[in-house]
């Protein structure tokens, strides 16, 4: 009987923890219609947003967070194609830099979006939830 009892138990616990495991994230097909922001940076308080409005134009911002107001301090409008995991920008004013990069995934929860200019002087790495990234500029 007690066998019987502690199987059960054994049961029972292994199929609680089998249903509650949430469903880990895969790298997304498209982008289209999502915004992926960077965190705040510490030094000089500017946060990067890069939203994809649709499935071939994508906007980055730069935008200086201050205390009631935010200070626009860059803005380009791209033109992109993602081939998952890879991506490419192209400036639409033909004077700001290139971007490419990746989507990374880390664990089973969070997956980032890494970007690289071609002339060295942005390496960002973004996510859908903002309390998860980090911004890096050179």
């Amino acid at each position: 009987m007690r066998k019987l009892i502690f199987s059960a138990i054994i049961i029972a616990t292994a199929a609680l923890f089998a249903c509650s495991k949430e469903e880990s994230i895969e790298i997304p097909t498209a982008l289209s219609n999502s915004t992926w922001y960077s965190t705040i940076n510490s030094d000089t308080f500017e946060q990067t947003t890069v939203e994809f409005t649709d499935s071939e134009n994508a906007v980055l911002t730069v935008v200086k967070r201050g205390y009631g107001t935010d200070e626009l301090m860059h803005k380009v409008e791209y033109s992109y194609t993602y081939n998952a995991p890879n991506i490419s920008l192209m400036p639409k004013d033909f004077i700001s830099s290139k971007i490419t990069g990746q989507m990374i995934k880390l664990y089973d929860d969070y997956i980032y979006l890494h970007l690289t200019s071609n002339v060295g002087d942005l390496d960002i790495m973004l996510t859908q939830m903002p309390s998860k990234d980090q911004t890096i500029w050179q």
